[in-house]
């Protein structure tokens, strides 16, 4: 691959790691700090990124920029922001799970309802880019191949959320584990794992998708 075609790999992925962190900040300043309703639910009935989403893709996009702003890893200015997003999101489904069950989590937070609370899926696709961030910071013999398929995965399946999911709780078209994932959720989050995919295929030396062995990742 010519340094010309991998400074534009690179120059692709940090552009879309930069629009998912426009899109999640506009979320979490416009929408919760402002209160504007449409930022928070563009269509009537739509689901709202919560600010703990928000946050998470935050500090995952800056992580990923980190690895995407030179071919080398980065690994100490990746970690910090990848496990404290982690921490974040075990916390919020800990929280959640708290109050559905009727434990006494101090209180009921008003962004825990049908619309305003972090999925199923939205959890894990943030776990998978946190781990899928950090393995690329620590890799220094090349693309894992599992980190690979990983990130490829994740990108298509946003990609197929945003195709074919109501993004109403309420709606009987929601799908299971996806019923109150946001649009802006979604779409920040197939960024970031089309922009690690870019990544990957820049660094990539040989051929992009030859010789597979799963047992590397």
């Amino acid at each position: 691959m010519s340094a010309a075609v991998r400074a534009g790999l690179f120059g692709l992925a940090r552009t879309g790691i930069v629009a998912a962190i426009l899109l999640s900040a506009t979320v979490l300043l416009a929408g919760w700090g402002l209160r504007l309703d449409a930022v928070l639910h563009p269509w009537a009935g739509s689901s709202a990124m919560i600010p703990h989403t928000a946050l998470c893709l935050i500090m995952l996009g800056l992580a990923a920029l980190a690895t995407t702003s030179l071919a080398n890893p980065m690994p100490r200015s990746v970690r910090a922001p990848c496990y404290a997003a982690v921490i974040v999101v075990l916390l919020v489904m800990a929280l959640q799970g708290a109050v559905d069950l009727g434990a006494d989590a101090g209180g009921r937070l008003s962004f825990i309802d049908d619309r305003h609370r972090m999925s199923v899926g939205a959890a894990i696709g943030l776990l998978i880019l946190a781990h899928c961030t950090l393995r690329i910071a620590d890799e220094t013999d090349g693309r894992s191949d599992l980190t690979f398929a990983l990130v490829a995965f994740g990108n298509t399946a946003m990609a197929c959320i945003l195709s074919v999911h109501s993004f109403d709780a309420r709606s009987a078209f929601a799908l299971p584990g996806l019923a109150s994932m946001s649009a802006f959720g979604a779409a920040a989050m197939m960024l970031l794992f089309g922009a690690l995919m870019l990544a990957l295929i820049a660094r990539e030396e040989g051929p992009i998708l030859e010789d597979w062995d799963l047992s590397r990742g």
